[in-house]
This record gives structure tokens, sequence and C-alpha cells, in this order.
């Protein structure tokens, strides 16, 4: 079935996926933000909200962009400003965020596109994760279940081992590095007429013909009823949060446009507050000392050179040495202490090198 038909499908039952959808873990959201070097996020496929609520509750700074104009109806009370946009096509500057996640989305992108997107509206060292809820089919009723629908209504990312396999390869490990994965335990309240509501929320069974469609529901409504954990009343869906999560590196062997490129995502303080703050005690006491001066001192001062200078003017020993400063600055932020950094030398080292993490 074409993709693009499966991804724009749920903007005609966005109430029903607002309802009946499971949220995320906060587990699993506080795992995929782990390694991210601030509070700026995006969500990325927002949809009605879902990730969204989770990432609001944990006080974080959130922008969510949702392609489908259906869905935002029921995102907006969550976070009003929510955007239009797609990942392909992200509506945010440069180095404007911390982190990417995506819920239930990731696998919609066109990663050939979406990837360098994404890579461009990170800052060095940030975050992609994208976040699924799935069934956990140890339960013996929830394989029996998958089996009643097929593969429409539990497919082959909706089950533990199933999703490992099928993402195993959805986050380009060039820009993000080698990926982790790890999954959370969840769980959803339900009855059965609630859990057959939410399945047929589904992107297969949404674009199946009428007659289908009932025939499904209908087989899932009596697999539920003649079973004794789902029969009666109120039951919990077992379901863990699974979480695909990489970092964005720099690309190795950057040509002189993706040097420019990188260098310009890198350095994120001008000529003159770097020029200004290598003058302060704090900026000559920080970083490995050779000689009187560091070596991120000496550097920060050949980065305000090449800052004042034309990009036709930049020589091949200038254009290495700002790899150089890329390479640092990426390795730099991913040893990020716990805590306060604002006056601590882990800061200081990497405004040496034009970078202020708290920018």
């Amino acid at each position: 079935m074409d993709r693009k038909a499966l991804a724009s499908s749920f903007g005609a039952v966005a109430a029903a996926y607002a309802e009946h959808r499971p949220g995320y873990a906060p587990a699993a959201v506080r795992w995929a933000l782990g390694p991210a070097p601030g509070r700026r996020v995006l969500d990325l496929g927002a949809g009605t909200g879902k990730l969204t609520a989770t990432l609001v509750a944990l006080g974080l700074d959130v922008t969510a962009v949702e392609p489908d104009p259906a869905m935002p109806a029921e995102l907006r009370p969550v976070l009003p400003q929510a955007r239009p946009g797609r990942a392909e096509a992200i509506p945010l500057p440069d180095a404007s965020v911390d982190a990417v996640l995506a819920g239930n989305a990731l696998h919609w992108f066109d990663m050939a596109v979406a990837g360098p997107e994404i890579a461009r509206v990170l800052v060095p060292g940030g975050v992609l994760a994208g976040l699924w809820n799935v069934v956990d089919d140890r339960a013996g009723w929830v394989t029996g279940l998958a089996q009643a629908g097929g593969s429409a209504v539990i497919g082959p990312r909706d089950t533990p081992a199933g999703w490992r396999a099928e993402t195993a390869g959805a986050v380009p490990a060039g820009r993000f590095g080698t990926p982790q994965q790890a999954e959370f335990p969840h769980g959803q309240r339900r009855t059965a007429e609630s859990l057959v509501a939410a399945l047929a929320t589904r992107a297969g069974v949404l674009l199946m013909p009428p007659r289908e469609r009932a025939d499904t529901l209908g087989r899932l409504r009596a697999f539920l009823a003649g079973r004794p954990e789902t029969a009666d009343g109120e039951f919990t869906l077992p379901m863990l949060t699974c979480v695909l999560r990489g970092r964005r590196g720099y690309p190795s062997g950057m040509d002189d446009e993706e040097t420019r490129r990188e260098f310009g995502t890198s350095v994120n303080m001008t000529a003159k507050q770097l020029g200004d703050w290598l003058e302060t005690d704090e900026s000559k006491a920080a970083g490995q000392h050779k000689d009187s001066e560091s070596i991120g001192h000496k550097s920060g001062r050949r980065i305000v050179e090449i800052l004042r200078k034309k990009k036709d003017d930049l020589t091949g020993d200038d254009l290495a040495h700002m790899r150089k400063v890329v390479g640092y600055v990426h390795r730099h932020l991913a040893q990020r202490p716990s805590g306060d950094v604002k006056d601590t030398t882990w800061r200081h080292s990497l405004m040496n090198w034009g970078h202020d993490p708290l920018h």
C-alpha cells in the first residue's frame, strides 16, 4: 500500500485518534532526551499531540510540526502554536533545536530528504529519536488478537521483535551515529469496544474497503468477547514504548561546502562575542595549556580571524581549521556534565572554540 496514502490517512479520524491512541511512557521520553545538549525539542509529525503533551509536562521548550491540517485541531489545546510542516521541509532555522522526537511517525518520513533536514535544525550533538508504542505479544491473548486482526491491525512494527527488526536502519548512521534501541514498560486501560476503536485508527484499517473494514473489526470484537481477559469491563492492554535514538554527528571527509555549513552551525558566537570572551580570565584559564596559552584559546583567536573573512577569501588552511573546530565541538558536546553548566570549565572550553552551549 502507498506510504503517502497511509501517512495521510489519519486526518479523517483525528478526534478518534486523539481519544483512543495511547500516550508514551514518560521513562521512554526521558531516555530519548537523555544526551540532548539543551531543552529545545521539536515534536516532528506531532499528530494530535500524544507525545507533545508529555514533552510539555516535562517543562521543555516544545515546538510541534504536523503536515496534516486536520490533526492540529486536536493538538492546539496541548500546544496552541503548532506549525504546519513536513519532515522533508522543516519550518525552523538552522541549529535551532536540541532534540527532534517523532512519536509513531519516523517510519513515514522520506529519510533521504528528511535526514539532512533534521540534521540541519539540530545543534551539534543534538538528538534524533523515534518512539513507537507496540503491543506486548508475550501475553498470549495479544498474540491471538494479532492473528484475528491480521497485519493491517498489528503489523511488523507493532510487536517488540518486529519493531527491533523493522527500525534497525531507520536512522541514517552516517549523520546520527550508531543508533541505540531501548524498550520501556507501558500499558493502556481499555474495554473491548474502546480497544477496537483504537485499532480502527490504524492506517491499514482506515484504507480498507468498507466491507473489509467491517469484517475485520467484527473479528476483533468476537475475539475479545471470547477471551476471559477482555470479555467484561476494563483491562490493561500490555504495551511497550520502544525508542530508537541517534545523535547528530558531522559528515566525515567533508568537502568545502559541507565544512562551511557545519562550521556555521558549530560556531554560534559572533566574531565580537568570541573576541570579547577571549579577553576574560575565565577564557584564558580554560582548556589544556601549552606554554602560556591554552590550545582552545589559540584556536579561538584563529576562529575570530576566519569569522571576519569573506567566503571567497578562505584558504585551505582556514578550511582545515574549520574542520578541526567542528570535530572538537561535536566531541565536547557529547561530554556534557550533569547539572548547571553555566560557570563550568566544560562550557568555557567550548566557548574558546566559538560555541556557547547556552545560546
